[in-house]
């Protein structure tokens, strides 16, 4: 196992661990009992009040004017990171009870038979023996979850983990794919009490979400893990970041692609009524290339999330794309920010949604039915980090996202998993600003119809 760097020995990640696990605990306690099996309209949030709090402490008010969410696809840090200096990684893990060792292959392995559904958690997870990541497989000939990305194929991640910050402890918002770990980032939950924890049908097939069909799966909250699941319409109506930004007069867009997988499954916005079939629909911005003209024409919103294309978004495909596709789509980004005006004043980070069934060490804190998943990669990328290069251990949930932003923009909180977790404040010292650096490759995607090709 890599050990913690500096300042963060193994003992101080673990007793950073204990304190996440208590205060979910407590939190856990104190919601409400009650509720029907199966999802009804209000059960969806349909008409459920707004949690609004005041939230907790801005830290980071007014140290930044933007932050840029760029969230890629299906990676643990196990399997994204494994080996960098002072990351919390392992090179074995248990499979069925005996320990494996984890086996190099590409960004993208050429195979997609990972599971990870919410009943893919459950079985990975094993009641916290964390030895199920190839129920999927047979034999390791099909396929392994029990794999780590070549060190070489994400050398543009590393060297962001290298210059700024890799957060290491970050474990995603619920134990389910890519739509409700989308909505998540944008509302800290997927529903109350009833959460959607699946993608359902129509995954390309038809109008996304509040606009079609879809029927997705739901596991209700209310009963002990891993939760009762029924069916419900792909339509949920919840707070989100984006309408705490609307009450502060605070411009937002979220940048999405325009065709196929990535408008249907992961544009989150799409799946909340209100935005959906709302003014603020106009806020959603395709193709999601337009935030580089934003940028360079000195348009970006204080606040912007950029979900990618099939090609570029790490998920694991059969492609006949660029292997590296999502690793030059960041760049690219990040480039444009690194090298223009907006560098000082930009908060950049980069998730990837969901864990996508690859192995990962940690045993995460359970709180009910749906929270809390695997671990997932978080680069804070800015002109101020605390320490380049030094992983940080702080025990958080993605909903961080959410407080950072809330935080900087004295925002209240949406009294969810954002009020459960810190806004990232111990990764920046802005008493020293450093540079970008020198821009790394980058590409922009190619056209939609190649891009969103499974194979």
């Amino acid at each position: 196992m890599n050990h913690a760097g500096t300042d963060g020995s193994l003992a101080t990640v673990r007793a950073s661990r204990a304190i996440l696990l208590a205060a979910l605990v407590v939190a856990a306690c104190a919601r409400s009992s009650g509720g029907s099996v199966v999802p009804s309209a209000d059960g969806l949030g349909l008409h459920a009040p707004s949690r609004v709090t005041t939230g907790r402490g801005h830290t980071l008010a007014g140290k930044f004017q933007h932050v840029v969410v760029i969230v890629e696809e299906n990676r643990t840090v196990d399997n994204m990171f494994n080996g960098f200096p002072g990351a919390d990684t392992v090179r074995t893990g248990d499979r069925d009870g005996k320990t494996v060792r984890l086996i190099p292959v590409p960004l993208q392995p050429g195979f997609m038979g990972l599971d990870h559904s919410h009943k893919g958690f459950v079985a990975d997870y094993d009641d916290g023996k964390m030895d199920g990541f190839d129920h999927a497989f047979s034999s390791p000939s099909e396929g392994t979850a029990y794999a780590y990305v070549r060190p070489s194929n994400v050398a543009t991640y590393w060297t962001y983990a290298k210059r700024f910050t890799l957060a290491d402890e970050v474990f995603q918002a619920e134990m389910a794919p890519s739509l409700p770990a989308h909505l998540a980032l944008v509302a800290a939950q997927d529903g109350h009490p009833f959460a959607i924890a699946g993608n359902g049908n129509g995954n390309g097939n038809g109008p996304p979400g509040c606009f079609g069909t879809l029927v997705v799966l739901y596991v209700d909250l209310l009963t002990p893990f891993p939760g009762t699941e029924s069916k419900g319409p792909g339509c949920i109506d919840v707070p989100s970041v984006f309408d705490l930004l609307d009450a502060r007069g605070i411009r937002w867009r979220y940048y999405a692609p325009d065709y196929g997988i990535g408008q249907h499954l992961w544009s989150a916005p799409d799946y909340i009524r209100h935005i959906a079939l709302g003014p603020d629909h106009a806020n959603l911005i395709s193709p999601e290339t337009q935030v580089l003209s934003d940028i360079k024409n000195h348009a970006l919103p204080p606040v912007s999330y950029v979900v990618p294309q099939m090609c570029t978004s790490d998920h694991p495909y059969l492609s006949t794309v660029d292997p590296l596709g999502g690793p030059l789509w960041v760049a690219e980004i990040a480039n444009a920010i690194g090298t223009s005006a907006y560098w000082r004043s930009t908060l950049i980070l980069v998730t990837w949604d969901d864990w996508g069934g690859w192995y990962d060490h940690v045993v995460p804190s359970i709180m009910n039915a749906d929270q809390l998943g695997f671990r997932t990669p978080m680069l804070v990328i800015s002109a101020y980090p605390a320490k380049p290069g030094v992983p940080d251990h702080t025990a958080r949930n993605q909903a961080s996202i959410i407080t950072a932003i809330e935080s900087i923009f004295g925002l209240g909180s949406l009294g969810q998993l954002d009020a459960q977790t810190d806004d990232l404040s111990a990764d920046f010292d802005f008493s020293a600003p450093v540079r970008y650096g020198s821009p790394l490759p980058a590409a922009t995607p190619p056209p939609k119809e190649i891009c969103n090709v499974l194979g």
